[in-house]
């Protein structure tokens, strides 16, 4: 079973939003294909000065001064040309100007710096003994670095092909669904049934593996599949993994340019990861489906899973539509729906970076801690918590912004129609 779907199977994923384009846009702008040659900078390792930011950050009136030298690695340098109208603060450059088609200011930082501090980052994940900082510096590479793409994926499904930690599996798995068949190379190797050996308590691989079965029909394939998620102890994205790697590898260089680019990349590509089957668990749950025998309980336990040891929204979202066609009780249904609701208003705006100043930076990167230490549900529950308003308050405010938010693209549809 290969790990990349088909065309139409994977124009069916659905992409997770939790950073908005322009930050792909920042990381990803069009940037010269070979090495610069930057003053002062050794070519094998090139590292790019910290710049300190004041805290909480503030434009300062002219260009940051640079750290002590006690504190510079070998061979840094000091960004020059800094804009003379400061409008924002990239953290670890410093100020810049920005404009309507780039948000970030990135423009002003020169093009070889930005593939400096890049390929810095990139050398050090590389040569990393973790072998979940190496995947995950293959994949980031493979889907911000031009040209690099199958390549790296195919390195990538050559160390998961041989490791044991499910992370790593899941990131080459992640990786593979994008290369067409005749690129898939070393992701031939790779298969949602070991992804399941190797993290059997989860049952986001377990729905993996009952959705390639159905495409592929094999029923009882299938079944057995969806009976392991059923009985999974838990359903876990790896949310915030990226980020968090990119971190463990470069945390020693707080607030430095290439860290923060990192950064950037890194959240770009969690944001585009591939959510589970969602359908798969509904179409095998829905309607005359729960007459076949066992089906019921089944899709019993798989909701309740979701429902009570998910970690994602997603997860709340599927439960409750389960559990509305497993007709349970108005006030246990109700209760979850206000809970979906409630969770997901709270956490929709915490992932949004405004800009790269060091305080975003920073806020952010929190908020990808708190993700992996518990999931976006435990996050957003304890956000909920902290705010003293009654969850039903959230989910009221919730759909009331749903409908607002429809209410506005009809008024704008229907002024686009003219009369």
């Amino acid at each position: 079973m290969a790990a990349h779907p088909t065309a139409n199977a994977f124009r069916r994923r659905r992409f997770r939003a939790l950073v908005g384009a322009a930050v792909l846009l920042a990381v990803a702008w069009p940037l010269p294909l070979q090495r610069a040659s930057v003053p002062g900078m050794r070519p094998a390792s090139p590292v790019v000065r910290v710049v300190p930011q004041p805290q909480p950050v503030a434009a300062p009136a002219r260009p940051p001064v640079p750290a002590s030298p006690r504190r510079d690695p070998p061979g840094a340098v000091v960004p020059v040309g800094l804009s003379a109208s400061p409008d924002a603060q990239v953290c670890g450059f410093g100020s810049v100007a920005l404009a309507d088609d780039d948000p970030f200011g990135v423009q002003h930082i020169p093009a070889g710096l930005r593939r400096a501090a890049l390929d810095w980052a990139d050398a050090q994940m590389l040569a990393s003994p973790d072998e979940q900082v190496r995947a995950a510096a293959l994949l980031i590479g493979a889907r911000s670095r031009e040209g690099e793409a199958v390549q790296r994926i195919d390195r990538l499904a050559r160390l998961a092909a041989g490791t044991r930690d499910a992370a790593v599996y899941a990131m080459a798995i992640e990786g593979c669904r994008a290369l067409r068949a005749d690129e898939a190379g070393a992701c031939q190797l790779l298969n949602r049934a070991q992804w399941a050996r190797l993290d059997p308590d989860n049952a986001v691989p377990w729905l993996e593996l009952a959705a390639e079965a159905h495409e592929q029909q094999q029923g009882s394939a299938e079944a057995e599949a969806m009976y392991r998620a059923a009985l999974a102890r838990r359903s876990e994205m790896p949310a915030g993994l990226l980020p968090r790697l990119v971190e463990r590898a470069l945390g020693g260089q707080p607030h430095s340019l290439g860290l923060t680019l990192a950064l950037s990349a890194s959240w770009s590509v969690q944001a585009a990861w591939s959510l589970p089957p969602a359908d798969q668990a509904y179409r095998y749950c829905a309607g005359d489906a729960l007459e076949q025998p066992g089906r019921q309980t089944v899709c019993a336990a798989l909701a309740d899973t979701l429902a009570y040891r998910g970690s994602s929204v997603l997860d709340l979202a599927v439960a409750a539509a389960l559990a509305h066609q497993l007709h349970w009780p108005e006030q246990r249904l109700r209760a979850l729906q206000h809970e979906r609701d409630a969770l997901s208003d709270a956490s929709r705006f915490q992932a949004a970076a405004l800009d790269l100043s060091c305080e975003s930076v920073d806020r952010l990167q929190g908020w990808m801690q708190r993700l992996g230490q518990g999931g976006e549900l435990q996050a957003a529950r304890a956000l909920v918590l902290a705010s003293g308003t009654p969850i039903e308050e959230w989910s009221r405010q919730h759909r009331v912004n749903i409908e607002l938010a429809t209410a506005t693209a009809q008024a704008v549809a229907a002024s686009a129609a003219g009369p």
